[in-house]
């Protein structure tokens, strides 16, 4: 489930571009980080240049048992 309307904030979990990228959002100083819970993905820094967009702010997973 997301949350549209609450803010991406340090440590939350976005959905990002309208894809079915999901990644906890990370601010260091001015810079801004996806980081992937995998760790074997290193972190994707966001600069000015790119198409970036947070499409919502994840609130609760669902699981089918």
């Amino acid at each position: 489930m997301l949350g549209r309307a609450l803010e991406p904030t340090d440590g939350r979990v976005v959905v990002v571009n309208g894809e079915m990228l999901v990644k906890r959002i990370s601010r260091k100083g001015d810079r801004l980080f996806l980081l992937a819970e995998n760790r074997d993905y290193p972190p994707l820094e966001i600069t000015e240049g790119m198409d970036f967009h947070v499409w919502g702010v994840v609130v609760s997973v669902f699981y089918k048992l």
